[in-house]
């Protein structure tokens, strides 16, 4: 199954890399979720900017959820959660294959997907806030 807007995402549930337990329940019918799926350790660097912009994101009642599909040791340090995914098991669920950002609304539906075929492509911090932001404004 491949996600799209409109549709409610699949729920998942995994480790974060502090061993967390992470379930898309614990945040429907409270928060905007923004996922990002990353598939290449190069990529990992755009978490640094999504991290500077976490508390823009909060005010707009959204919260990120970071998937990695390799380890890296830098990857506790963040203000979210972050999942290594080397199974490809939520990547699969969402019908994610490589790099994405999937932003809902507090309900789970779908509102707007990234697909990209390279780094260079990702959204920046700031269009993610604008669409959180919006999000956050017609959920009201």
């Amino acid at each position: 199954m491949i996600i799209q807007p409109r549709q409610a995402i699949p729920s998942f549930e995994a480790l974060s890399v502090t061993g967390e337990l992470i379930k898309s329940e614990h945040y429907r019918q409270r928060w905007n979720l923004l996922l990002v799926f990353l598939s290449r350790p190069d990529e990992y660097a755009y978490l640094g900017e999504l991290a500077n912009r976490i508390e823009p994101l909060r005010a707009s009642k959204t919260r990120l959820i970071a998937f990695v599909l390799e380890p890296a040791h830098s990857l506790a340090g963040y203000p979210f959660p972050v999942i290594v995914d080397p199974t490809r098991r939520v990547y699969d669920r969402l019908g994610i294959d490589l790099t994405a950002v999937v932003l809902t609304d507090q309900f789970g539906e779908i509102h707007k997907i990234w697909w990209l075929p390279e780094p260079l492509c990702l959204p920046t911090s700031e269009d993610l806030l604008s669409w959180a932001e919006f999000i956050d404004m017609r959920c009201r």
